[in-house]
């Protein structure tokens, strides 16, 4: 008797419970492996389902993309002035811009629109999905 992928454990008969699952953000592609150090970490900026059996099912974690199905592929950090509204988003054309007068701040890791600042004489605007930024009077915003 063995675990199955995406489990690890020494099952016997008299063992309870005899396989665990990895935990999330970590995969085991080899069924009947002993250990908790058999589950391999997700590539970095990703994360899967507990008892994931394969590297494949990591995803990229919001702000970044990338398909990790690939062999040796990696997450990366949506471009400058974008943000990652999707977990597991595969293509950088899920990256969304942001607003027009806007930027996202210091190369952080934006995964709303809100992760987005108005450049300065601009003041924002917002409702419960979207955010504008409008020209501020004489470019002189206060408040």
């Amino acid at each position: 008797m063995q675990c199955n992928a995406g489990y690890y454990g020494s099952p016997t008969l008299f063992s309870n419970p005899a396989c665990q699952a990895c935990p999330s953000g970590t995969y085991n592609a080899i069924p009947g492996l002993p250990a908790f150090s058999n589950c391999t970490a997700c590539p970095l900026h990703s994360t899967s389902p507990p008892a994931s059996p394969r590297r494949g099912s990591c995803v990229c974690l919001k702000g970044f993309f990338g398909n990790l199905a690939s062999d040796g592929a990696l997450c990366q950090q949506c471009p400058p002035n974008t943000y990652g509204p999707t977990l597991g988003a595969l293509t950088q054309g899920l990256c969304r811009f942001c607003p027009p007068n806007s930027a996202v701040q210091g190369g952080a890791v934006a995964i709303s629109v809100f992760d987005c600042t108005c450049n300065q004489g601009y003041s924002a605007m917002f409702n419960a999905t979207h955010q504008q930024c409008n020209t501020c009077p004489n470019f002189n915003c206060t408040g």
